[in-house]
């Protein structure tokens, strides 16, 4: 089967969030196969790490950031679903609009390529654009529509973009001038541009070119007529919405898997173990894709510099040696804070499994038994939860854990939070925590994956990271390999 036709097996995943409120059928297992699979995979990590920015349930005017919109479209007709995705990444004040961006990503070569991006802020001579997406003939086109008036004329004016070679470009734009003669007639104009050239036509040929790109069965995603942008669709309940549409790409990559997870079957004790060790990782910027194989010990050192600043870690675990004193430099603007040495590696043997070299490193420094570790000068800390969905066991020792992080809502119950619940699996939640933490996923919505190997230590069984990620999921020949 040629590419195009094993990824026209995709197409039964048309996939709408926001407008569109149609059931979803699941690919069958028999019909999953690597090319669908792997584009589902491609476009889970796209999404999901546009979901790390919060998954947006206002109107565009409130806006402020998260992904608001997100649908798989053919639009060149070719058997391969591009996914078009709107977003917010920056707030707005009492000064600006809000600016909503939209992309658009095909797949090709095995990834996923973003053919198209513009950021939109309403400002400027036409402020009402609306967005649509229309389909005629089998292919499909982002239409943006826009009225304004200018020197005495009114201007309707309809532009058509869609996928070209892999480049998303504009195929044509109508435009209709109502204007007055110098006797004050009113009198209509008709305008055509193609192939980047303008021509006067009649108001046929205005209607037709129209209809040749399936103006008048549009599909309205933003409405501008009010003189400002809303959503047609209503946003509030785009949690559930964003998050199903992952689910649906995860379930097409996972279509086939040959593996049984294994998480429903652990006891809750050891899901809960699951979860406070994932826990030291989640939210490091250092560790977003981190893999033992590659980093360094001076990697290793910078995350631990990171970390001590979240206060992730339990002081029974690790703690500054209180009888030296910090050493400073820059007058007191860099600070390097004492921890025995072989406490720090105690630490990094259990996380990791290995230990690092007693030598100096960019944030550190090493001194008779110590490091001396780099204090950051500051940040944000989120305190998160990562709760897993799954978890696969590829060898005797080595495990992949899919999972999803948590947060609690702002400000915090600290009363509620005093038991440590983020260290719990939520299986063990009550009713009162569940509502704490999943009220943030409007935030913040994160995913990720682990590998893990299961060590026995003093008769116990405990975890050491291998790798770790938060921008997606592996795919089955990914897991296939670590089997081997």
């Amino acid at each position: 089967m040629s590419i195009k036709g094993i990824i026209k097996l995709f197409s039964v995943l048309i996939l709408t969030v926001g407008l569109l409120q149609t059931s979803i059928k699941p690919i069958s297992v028999k019909a999953a196969n690597d090319s669908n699979q792997n584009a589902a995979l491609a476009y889970y990590r796209v999404a999901s790490n546009l979901t790390r920015l919060g998954i947006n349930t206002e109107d565009i005017i409130s806006a402020n950031k998260g992904i608001s919109y997100a649908e798989l479209i053919d639009f060149d007709n070719n058997g391969i679903l591009e996914l078009y995705v709107i977003y917010f990444d920056s707030g707005n004040d009492n000064n600006s609009l809000p600016s909503y961006i939209q992309e658009v990503w095909t797949y090709n070569k095995g990834k996923a390529i973003k053919v198209f991006k513009e950021e939109y802020n309403g400002f400027g001579l036409v402020f009402d654009r609306g967005v649509s997406i229309s389909t005629a003939k089998n292919k499909s086109y982002m239409v943006y529509s826009s009225s304004y008036s200018r020197d005495g004329s009114s201007f309707d004016t309809y532009t058509f973009l869609t996928l070209s070679g892999n480049k998303f470009i504009e195929i044509a734009e109508v435009q209709s001038i109502l204007e007055y003669t110098p006797e004050g007639n009113e009198r209509m104009l008709y305008k055509l541009k193609e192939n980047g050239k303008w021509k006067s036509i009649t108001e046929v040929a205005y209607r037709q070119t129209q209809e040749k790109y399936g103006y008048s069965t549009r599909k309205k995603i933003i409405d501008g007529n009010a003189g400002s942008n809303t959503f047609v669709f209503d946003p509030t309940g785009n949690v559930t919405k964003i998050q199903s549409f992952l689910q649906k790409l995860k379930d097409t990559a996972r279509a086939s898997i040959v593996l049984k997870d294994i998480y429903p079957s652990l006891t809750a004790d050891e899901k809960s173990g699951l979860t406070a060790f994932l826990y030291n990782f989640n939210g490091q910027t250092d560790l977003r894709s981190f893999n033992s194989s590659k980093f360094n010990h001076a990697d290793i050192m910078r995350f631990l510099s990171n970390a001590m600043l979240t206060d992730v870690f339990d002081e029974t675990i690790i703690s500054r040696d209180s009888k030296l004193e910090p050493i400073e430099e820059d007058g007191g603007m860099t600070v390097y804070i004492p921890y025995k040495a072989d406490q720090v590696n105690a630490l990094v043997k259990k996380l990791f499994g290995f230990t690092i070299a007693k030598k100096d490193y960019p944030v550190a420094k090493y001194r008779n038994g110590y490091f001396f570790i780099k204090a950051p000068m500051g940040g944000e800390f989120t305190l998160r939860s990562p709760q897993a969905e799954h978890l696969y066991q590829l060898k005797k020792d080595l495990y992949y854990v899919e999972f999803v992080v948590y947060a609690p809502k702002y400000p915090e119950n600290d009363a509620m939070l005093m038991s440590h619940p983020y260290l719990r699996s939520k299986d063990t939640w009550s009713n009162d925590v569940k509502t704490l933490f999943t009220k943030n996923s409007l935030d913040e919505f994160r995913t990720g994956f682990a590998l893990l190997k299961q060590v026995m230590v003093k008769g116990q069984k405990e975890w050491t990271l291998v790798r770790y990620g938060e921008d997606g999921i592996l795919s089955n020949n990914e897991l296939a390999a670590y089997r081997k």
